[in-house]
């Protein structure tokens, strides 16, 4: 190599080292991973700021006990409602067996309570117990419905005293005596048994699914 081109390969070199340094991520890239660095970490503290708010919220009525308000009312303004009893019989069947499912809930129970669905549920007790005729496939789901609710709401002391009041103990007798079905006098007899000792013991069973069973 002579000396012209030895010169020409010493000033070429440093530009090589340079580029495949800067390429490799030093030199000039540095400062730009300080920049996304701090932008990593003020997103990371964003979030957390975030999920920690939401956290103190104050916890939502559930869709249960919403659910509940609307059907006890709805079966208040049914009962009211002048007609003939088997018209009253198709439209408060399915507000009643909404309404044994959303008592599962404890908080449900409450809020039925307060909407009058213990006194309700008493006056179709007598409905239900006085009806003349064969018992037939929907009067027997309404009985059954009717008992369940009972049976749910009998957990909630404030029911059981509603209860009490209405002389729900004596129709839940005629209904366990009169009933056909052998699933409608089981829930019956549950029920009586809960509003007569005042739940003693049964803590909260209803909530737990307890009694609430198939049809069987």
């Amino acid at each position: 190599m002579g000396p012209e081109r030895a010169t020409r390969a010493t000033k070429v070199a440093p530009a090589r080292v340079t580029a495949n340094l800067t390429r490799a991520g030093g030199g000039h890239r540095r400062p730009r991973v300080g920049v996304l660095s701090s932008s990593s970490a003020s997103t990371t503290t964003t979030t957390t700021t975030t999920t920690t708010t939401s956290e103190i919220q104050p916890a939502a009525t559930s869709d249960a006990a919403e659910a509940a308000t609307r059907l006890a009312r709805s079966l208040r303004a049914l009962l009211e409602t002048p007609g003939r009893p088997e018209d009253l019989e198709r439209s408060v069947a399915p507000v009643v067996a909404a309404l044994a499912t959303a008592l599962r809930d404890r908080e449900a129970r409450a809020i039925a309570t307060t909407e009058g669905a213990a006194e309700a549920l008493t006056s179709m007790l007598t409905t239900t117990t006085t009806t003349r005729g064969p018992e037939g496939p929907r009067g027997a789901r309404l009985r059954y419905d009717v008992a369940l609710c009972v049976f749910a709401l009998s957990f909630h002391e404030p029911a059981r005293e509603a209860f009490a009041r209405r002389g729900a103990a004596g129709k839940l007798v005629d209904l366990a005596r009169t009933a056909t079905k052998e699933k409608i006098v089981r829930v019956a007899t549950l029920a009586l048994r809960n509003v007569v000792e005042g739940g003693a013991g049964s803590g909260d069973a209803a909530g737990r699914g307890g009694g609430f069973g198939g049809e069987g």
